[in-house]
């Protein structure tokens, strides 16, 4: 059985929702469509404050290809802010 590779979110997304990244952060259309139409919805109507709503937890149903595309866009968003 093939195993599905995975990259490590950036830290970023150990905090950030899925709702915080796709309007706070320059991500691809698709990408943004996604976070929305797919991820948000599992978040559920209540946030807490205590991770379990971090886009870090639904990073599994993201592709490799996305996951990258997310750790680029979280590096050019923290060097843009000077962290």
């Amino acid at each position: 059985m093939a195993t599905r590779r995975s990259f490590r979110p950036n830290p970023i997304f150990e905090i950030w929702r899925a709702d915080e990244v796709a309007e706070c952060m320059e991500i691809p259309d698709e990408i943004y469509a996604k976070l929305w139409n797919d991820i948000v919805p599992l978040q559920g109507e209540v946030i807490a404050n205590d991770g379990s709503w971090c886009l870090a937890k639904y990073w599994g149903k993201l592709t490799l290809k996305e996951q990258i595309a997310l750790n680029i866009a979280a590096v050019k968003h923290n060097k843009e802010q000077g962290r």
